[in-house]
């Protein structure tokens, strides 16, 4: 039973993690880690530890058929540290989770001597001695000669001599980028701008871009005779995002909303959630507009109480234009640009040229607003404006200058970069091996693929994830890219 307060809660049954074959590989093998739950009651999802850090995680699916009690086993691939790894496996409910008893796994660790020799068949070796041969530092474990390298009983391999890592860092923005840039579009199942933000839709997927579509919930209709939720369904599959922009774009200062008449809080932020979750099949928003981008303090923090929701747009639109700095630091109070078309001459800040420029200068986040285009809508951009925008953005992403995430993917990176800690490197027999800190809760909210940046000498060096591999991308100057998931295991270049 785990206790939380004066309350006992049911805690699963817990688990064990089973004995390894073999107690004292080389750093850097990848062994199977195995768990299994005999009898007792069951758990909804499990975690693997190891040495404090967690390496993989799953669901479980209860059969009904089968007692409650049944049994629950699973098992990942982990990449051994030097010396002692201790791997705890964790069975969890909804209510609290039960960890296995430590189960220790020894691993061999020699430290790499300076300016070594290749190997040479004729040459003497005595115990301890180190050479180069085939790529691979390996150490003779007594006096040898003639003997390849390749014979495990005379040879142990120390290290991957190709892998020479001088430093590593996770980058600001995705792929390595100069800046974030989030295109936003405002008030779908606004009706007089279907066709509109339909079109610009369709521009955006001719050339690879992806964006934010703020839906009106309630104003969107029954899918039996609207073809809104088909639609968005639509986008979805093709990478954009959907985010709350309230039930009916009530103004949160008016008496509907700002006094709980007609629903208030929990019809325009609450009602509106679950209405698109059940519409899209469980879709989770976790973006919010605020209709007018004003909001009460008390209309915030009802907003901030919904765990889904990363973040909103400024609630104070007097202080919205700008770009937000690399490390901003209230995701809830967030600067974007409207799109305005008496703000398109050339010396104008607010144009769309300029301020994706100041973007790139601030190597921070933009965020363009639009509402639909070629239409009579509010604040419609021309489809010849809007075209010529989105040839801009996409050849600064083609120049490295640009990343274009939807809105939550923006949040996303920009903190899990500072919650899942990219750990210092471990030399280990089979190459360098990389990990994070991301056990953190921060770490669980926030986790996306993180782009690592490494300072190689050399070339040929390769990347595995937990047994995946991994694309290395030179970018020049002897500096490589990939792209990791942070809570997916240790990474081994080799």
């Amino acid at each position: 039973m785990a206790v939380a307060g004066n309350a006992a809660i049911a805690a699963p049954a817990r688990p064990t993690v089973l004995a390894f074959d073999s107690q004292t590989p080389p750093s850097g093998t990848l062994v199977n880690v195995a768990w299994s739950k005999w009898w007792g009651d069951s758990g909804e999802r499990w975690e693997l530890l190891h040495n404090g850090s967690l390496v993989c995680e799953g669901k479980l699916a209860l059969d009904p058929a089968k007692d409650p009690r049944q049994q629950q086993d699973a098992a990942c691939p982990a990449y051994l540290a030097p010396g002692a790894n201790l791997f705890v496996a964790r069975l969890c409910d909804r209510d609290a989770c039960s960890d296995s008893a430590a189960v220790s796994l020894q691993a061999t660790s020699i430290e790499r001597k300076a300016n070594l020799n290749t190997w040479d068949q004729n040459a003497v070796y005595g115990k301890g001695d180190q050479v180069l041969f085939d790529g691979a530092v390996v150490q003779a474990n007594y006096w040898v000669q003639h003997t390849s390298p390749l014979d495990r009983e005379a040879w142990t391999p120390v290290a991957n001599a190709a892998v020479d890592l001088s430093a590593q860092r996770t980058t600001d923005w995705q792929y390595g980028a100069d800046a974030a840039y989030s295109i936003v579009f405002d008030d779908y199942c606004g009706w007089a701008n279907d066709e509109g933000q339909k079109l610009a839709e369709s521009e955006l997927s001719k050339r690879g871009l992806v964006a934010s579509w703020g839906v009106m919930a309630g104003s969107c209709g029954d899918p039996a005779w609207s073809s809104h939720w088909s639609v968005l369904k639509g986008f979805v599959q093709r990478g954009h995002e959907v985010f709350n922009h309230s039930w009916d774009h009530g103004h949160p200062m008016a008496a509907d909303w700002a006094s709980n008449k007609w629903g208030g809080n929990d019809l325009e932020i609450r009602q509106s959630s679950e209405k698109v979750s059940a519409m899209l099949d469980g879709y989770k928003m976790q973006f919010f507009g605020f209709p007018f981008d004003v909001a009460t303090e008390e209309q915030l923090n009802y907003l901030k109480a919904m765990p889904q929701y990363l973040g909103t747009r400024t609630p104070n639109y007097w202080q919205a234009d700008g770009v937000n700095e690399t490390a901003f630091a209230d995701p809830f109070r967030l600067r974007f640009q409207v799109y305005m078309q008496a703000q398109q001459d050339s010396a104008d800040p607010a144009s769309l040229h300029n301020y994706l420029s100041r973007s790139v200068t601030a190597r921070g986040w933009g965020m363009r607003v639009f509402h639909s285009v070629q239409d009579g809508y509010y604040e419609s951009a021309p489809l010849e404006q809007f075209q010529q925008h989105l040839d801009e953005v996409q050849a600064k992403v083609a120049d490295g200058k640009v990343w274009v995430g939807t809105t939550s993917e923006v949040l996303k990176y920009r903190y899990a970069r500072e919650a899942c800690v990219l750990q210092p490197a471990q030399v280990v027999s089979a190459g360098v091996l990389l990990g994070f800190d991301n056990i953190s809760d921060s770490c669980a909210r926030y986790v996306t693929s993180l782009t690592v940046e490494l300072a190689l000498a050399g070339s040929g060096v390769k990347a595995m994830q937990a047994g995946r591999p991994l694309a290395l991308t030179a970018v020049g100057n002897g500096k490589y890219r990939m792209q990791v998931e942070p809570r997916g295991g240790r990474v081994l270049l080799y």
